[in-house]
């Protein structure tokens, strides 16, 4: 017996990441593209990060303490 799979439709985000897979990059936009998405994501995190901070009432005193632990 076969077992069935249930297909989730594509989250938007794979559907842009879809149409640019029909577009041919060169080698400099490639790199170009994984760059600035990966500052897209480092800038969430950051975000993420300082709204973690902000909301439990760290000080950078205490950030900097951990960096040294």
């Amino acid at each position: 017996m076969i077992p069935q799979t249930h297909a989730r439709p594509l989250t938007n985000v794979q559907q842009e990441i879809l149409k640019l897979y029909s577009t041919e990059f060169t080698e400099q936009e490639l790199e170009d593209f994984r760059r600035e998405l990966g500052k897209y994501f480092a800038r969430k995190t950051t975000e993420r990060a300082d709204h973690v901070v902000q909301a439990r009432g760290y000080t950078a005193e205490e950030i900097e303490q951990w960096l040294h632990e």
